[in-house]
């Protein structure tokens, strides 16, 4: 429509009030800061900015890779790194293995087998098959069928028949007599001693102490001082 006929609209529409263009500041308002960004940069080194905007930039020197410096360790360091290394290079320790079950003992024979030496008295035997003990009080018995009879050698149980002991007395007398004469000094264990270890008739105590001398089980009693 022309200008000069714009009074003669006829429509109704409202009237748009015309808008203010905006300006650059307004629209962008980081374009002045960027711009002056560029503008510094300019002023410090023209030449690399140039450089940098027609794409002819190149690094004055090439940047080549440098490893890390190794960290220098003190004593201390060095000596953990060490441990650390010596442990890491060990076998690993053995297993412990369970102890062994104890071993099931005779009830029996479980009080002349207490230590080491009561079990070596224990298993001790003459080297003879014969006892030469005599004893003309009383006649023999059979032990046979008494407890601890099958653990004897065939001359202790001789010696038990004669001098009538069961073979639980002779295996008592047996330990207190070989013990002392093996744990006493050599020579000072005498028969009025073996007649006070045992709670039986002095006289099968004579009796069992001179046959244990005459196999060796105790030692022979010193000589008295001025005897020939």
């Amino acid at each position: 429509m022309p200008a000069a006929l714009s009074h003669l609209r006829t429509d109704k529409r409202k009237r748009t009030r015309p808008m203010r263009s905006l300006s650059v500041t307004d629209a962008r308002p980081g374009f002045c800061t960027l711009r002056m960004a560029f503008t510094d940069d300019y002023q410090r080194n023209p030449s690399a900015y140039s450089r940098a905007l027609t794409g002819s930039w190149r690094p004055l020197r090439e940047e080549r890779y440098s490893a890390p410096a190794t960290p220098v360790l003190g004593a201390c360091e060095i000596a953990a790194a060490k441990a650390l290394l010596h442990r890491t290079q060990q076998p690993p320790p053995p297993r412990r293995q369970p102890p062994p079950p104890p071993v099931a003992l005779d009830p029996e024979t479980k009080p002349y087998t207490t230590d080491e030496l009561a079990r070596e008295i224990f298993h001790l035997r003459p080297h003879t098959s014969t006892c030469s003990v005599k004893w003309t009080k009383a006649a023999p018995i059979d032990i046979s069928e008494y407890p601890m009879a099958e653990h004897l050698a065939q001359a202790e149980r001789e010696c038990c028949s004669i001098l009538r002991l069961l073979p639980t007395q002779y295996l008592d007398i047996k330990q207190a007599l070989v013990r002392a004469g093996r744990t006493r000094p050599a020579g000072t264990f005498k028969k009025r001693d073996a007649q006070k270890l045992c709670r039986v008739d002095v006289n099968k105590t004579s009796r069992v102490f001179e046959w244990f001398s005459k196999l060796g089980w105790i030692p022979p009693a010193a000589p008295r001082a001025g005897s020939y």
